[in-house]
């Protein structure tokens, strides 16, 4: 039986996030050692979904990827600002 609702049906994945209930599945979320298993239709469709190129662009670096990168980094960003901030 097919069911018309005017649109194409689409379908994607996503990392995840670590906030609400989400953290109870930090143990079936993606890896990059997982992305060579992901098939490659759903693959396509994650990135027409978010327009993206390029699967790690949807998924991002891990924490690991950017603790890595943030040790190395001792640039400073100026927090000055010509708006009011009111606390």
């Amino acid at each position: 039986m097919s069911i018309k609702i005017g649109r194409e049906f689409e379908f994607f994945f996503h990392q995840g996030s670590c906030d609400g209930e989400n953290e109870q599945f930090y143990d079936v979320w993606i890896t990059p050692d997982d992305i060579n298993n992901i098939t490659h239709k759903l693959i396509d469709l994650t990135l027409k979904h978010f327009g993206k190129s390029h699967i790690r662009d949807v998924l991002g670096d891990t924490e690991k990827e950017l603790l890595n990168e943030l040790i190395l980094d001792n640039s400073t960003e100026s927090i000055v600002t010509n708006k009011p901030i009111f606390l």
